[in-house]
Formats: structure tokens, C-alpha cells, sequence
């Protein structure tokens, strides 16, 4: 598996902006081009963390090759980034990771 990190400082009142083309281009992205989805995180620091999974690097090379899925949501993630930190590229060496059960299914 392949892992891509991605970092952002979004402007002041453009989270929810940013994050409505984010989760536009990553259903795309598992939908048209096998990405195996992405979660977004807000960090300590105020900045904003995605982890992207793919089965492999060439995945992810070929959908960006494409351009943009989705300009439209790739113009709104844009205009809503105050500062893009370098992307953070992972080859998985041991995945132990498990499928998170649906929000709200835990009992107290």
C-alpha cells in the first residue's frame, strides 16, 4: 500500500469550503481511479492533515496525470488554502489497520 500525507493552513472561515471539495475529490478518486480512500484531521496546531491510501504509488500517479477530477472542487480546495506544506509519501511496510466501525455504533 501506498500513503500520501498532505498538510494545509486553510484561511480564516474557509474550512467548511475546503473541506466540501475535499471529500468531493476523494469519492472521485475511489470511485474513478482505485484510490482506497482518505481521512481528513485537524492537527494541534490549527493546520489541516489528510492521510490518502492508495494500493499502490502508480495508482495515484495515473489519477493525477488525469488532472483535476473535479475542477470545480479543486478550484474551491484552492482558494480556501492559506499555506500547502510538502506532501508526505509512504510505502507500507506492515499494515495492522482496521475498518472503523460506523459513527454512533459504540456504546458508551
Amino acid at each position: 500500500m501506498f500513503v500520501a500525507v498532505y498538510r494545509w493552513k486553510l484561511k480564516p472561515g474557509m474550512e467548511e469550503q475546503f473541506r466540501q471539495g475535499w471529500s468531493r475529490t476523494t469519492m472521485l478518486a475511489r470511485e474513478q481511479c482505485g484510490s482506497l480512500g482518505s481521512a481528513l484531521f485537524r492537527a494541534q496546531d490549527g493546520s489541516w492533515v489528510a492521510i490518502a491510501r492508495w494500493p499502490e504509488r502508480d495508482a495515484r500517479t495515473r489519477c493525477f496525470e488525469r488532472g483535476p477530477l473535479d475542477p470545480e472542487a479543486a478550484r474551491s480546495m484552492d482558494e480556501a488554502v492559506l499555506e500547502r506544506f510538502a506532501t508526505l509519501e509512504l510505502e507500507s511496510v506492515e499494515d495492522l489497520w482496521v475498518l472503523a466501525p460506523p459513527a454512533g455504533s459504540l456504546s458508551p
